[in-house]
């Protein structure tokens, strides 16, 4: 599938007097009553020129999922959770 490149987050402080703040990734501000926070999440883009994909004939089956083999830190923590 095609797309277009994502966007990257945006964290904004938006002041009761009218001015607007980026405050970046990590930071800490005081904030006054009035004040608002903004957050805006990263957006996903896709892979391949936009309008490459092709679209599924009709009773088609969509492709199945790929299976993987649970592994790493979260998945011996989960599993340890799961046991008690």
């Amino acid at each position: 599938a095609g797309g277009s490149p994502g966007s990257p987050g945006l964290n904004l402080l938006l002041r009761r007097d009218g001015r607007t703040v980026s405050l970046g990734s990590k930071t800490s501000v005081p904030v006054q009553p009035g004040d608002v926070f903004r957050l805006r999440t990263p957006g996903g883009g896709g892979f391949g020129e936009p309008g490459t994909a092709e679209a599924p004939e009709d009773g088609e089956e969509p492709p199945a999922p790929r299976s993987f083999a649970e592994r790493g830190s979260l998945f011996d923590y989960r599993q340890a959770q799961e046991a008690v």
